[in-house]
């Protein structure tokens, strides 16, 4: 695999030490990365990295599994996908409750749509082709296929930009920022979220961490090095926080995905292709087997819930969520 070694993207220096060697514990794709830590600034991130030719492979069509799934129209807003889209836009509407909405990447449209709904004009920048078409195609929405840096606006400018876990994913996420700093009207809303890196849940998990996610996360953010790389780009924070139902309705998901990777690192669980293959399977006794293991699943599930809920309730509040949330505005002293 082609890579490429950088210096520290935050502050440019080339002193580091080992955080971690790890791998892609979700798709389980091959290869083994480095994950650094800057000593100068204690900025995270992969290095060498693969090229931006040589990561396509860690995305792959099921990356993108709800268009896999062939998401029923219908079902689009049962009630637990329409609390996460209420938890994202909760913070947005209390500093915007109209206007023109820009999403980047977007995936399928579900956001867009649900803003849409409420009156905003949308428009979405989606780098897939799989989940840009859905978005057009079954929800109706102006997208177009491509990357952020790709996109030219013209001279439209927008009221909000949203970029929920897009910055981790991105070579150059200064330069995207300076970018979207001219597409926004003077009192617009920039509104981003990324992983956390000092979240107790990976500090608790470690490489096991779900949303770690190497290596297609390239970079690791905590709140420091966030308003750092926000305040170069010439923003101004109106609210940071953390929060951990961004994708899922029940705060505690992210610590039974965490803990299931890392029992499967300790060959505690089984991996995912034994698992899939089970249910794709057309040996009946192993069908069987597997809904009764999947009807354990959800007895343990329900449990870890129940148990951990006060946990991941508390690390929200002091600030140790499993993602981090900020609002900024163009600071136009800059």
């Amino acid at each position: 695999m082609e890579t490429e070694y950088i210096n520290c993207y935050l502050c440019g220096a080339d002193d580091t030490q080992l955080v971690y060697i790890a791998r892609d514990i979700i798709w389980d794709i091959d290869g083994f990365f480095r994950v650094v830590k800057c000593n100068l600034c204690g900025f995270v991130y992969v290095n060498p990295r693969p090229t931006i030719q040589a990561i396509q492979v860690f995305y792959p069509p099921k990356y993108f599994s709800r268009i896999s799934a062939k998401v029923n129209l219908s079902n689009i807003y049962n009630f637990k996908l329409k609390k996460i889209l209420e938890n994202r836009y909760k913070p947005i509407s209390k500093y915007k409750q109209k206007g023109k909405v820009l999403e980047i990447g977007c995936g399928e449209g579900f956001f867009l749509k649900f803003l849409k709904e409420k009156g905003y004009s949308v428009f979405g920048v989606e780098i897939s082709e799989y989940a840009s078409n859905y978005a057009r195609e079954v929800l109706g929405i102006d997208v177009f296929t491509g990357s952020i840096a790709d996109f030219n606006p013209g001279k439209e400018l927008f009221d909000i930009i949203c970029m929920f876990e897009v910055l981790e994913h991105l070579y150059d996420p200064l330069s995207i920022l300076l970018k979207i700093r001219y597409m926004l009207k003077d009192e617009a809303i920039l509104v981003i979220t990324v992983p956390n890196f000092l979240s107790f849940q990976r500090i608790l998990f470690q490489d096991s961490w779900h949303i770690l996610d190497v290596p297609r996360h390239l970079m690791q953010f905590t709140k420091d090095h966030l308003k750092k790389m926000l305040k170069k780009a010439g923003f101004k924070i109106l609210a940071l926080f953390s929060m951990s139902n961004l994708n899922h309705l029940d705060i505690t998901t992210g610590y039974s995905q965490s803990l299931r990777y890392w029992l499967r690192k300790h060959h505690l669980y089984p991996a995912r292709d034994v698992s899939l293959k089970s249910i794709s399977s057309k040996n009946y006794a192993l069908i069987d087997k597997q809904i009764l293991k999947d009807l354990l699943k959800k007895v343990l599930h329900k449990a870890e819930s129940i148990l951990l809920y006060p946990l991941a309730g508390l690390m929200d509040i002091i600030g140790n969520g499993d993602n981090l949330y900020v609002c900024a505005k163009k600071d136009i002293d800059e």
